[in-house]
């Protein structure tokens, strides 16, 4: 019987949760001038040729802490993007992060990310502040 147990557990453990990221790594986060329907097929090199906000990585990581990634099978469907971008270990990671629905994709890891209902306002606020201070040229 505690076999049978032990194999549920092991089972269980290995499908009930998705991989979740330390966003504690990602640093020099920045928020891109683009608004086109191509953004998504932007490559992290190419963002540098936009216009860019810093977003400041200890706000940024005080809200996506509490994200929890969704499996893997699970899609989404996009109805507005902010691009974003972060460093970890000295690589460009291109961010997709949705302008309604409270969730992100992380290009580099090919993960979703969703923060919880009760941040989502101040999130957004935080982000559309922030595309506000873009710079002109």
């Amino acid at each position: 019987m505690r076999i049978i147990y032990l194999i549920g557990l092991v089972l269980l453990s290995g499908t009930t949760s998705a991989q979740q990221k330390n966003w504690k790594e990602a640093n020099n986060w920045k928020l891109y001038n683009i608004h086109t329907n191509k953004a998504f097929g932007y490559t992290p090199d190419t963002l540098s040729n936009f216009r860019s906000v810093s977003l400041g990585d200890s706000l940024v990581q005080g809200y996506l802490i509490y994200s929890s990634a969704w499996p893997k099978e699970k899609d989404a469907s996009w109805m507005g993007v902010f691009i974003a971008s972060y460093e970890d270990s000295n690589k460009i990671c291109k961010v997709d992060i949705s302008v309604y629905g409270g969730f992100l994709f992380d290009e580099s890891i090919k993960q979703y990310f969703e923060l919880p209902l009760y941040m989502r306002n101040d999130w957004m606020e935080f982000l559309n502040n922030a595309f506000k201070r873009m710079p002109l040229k």
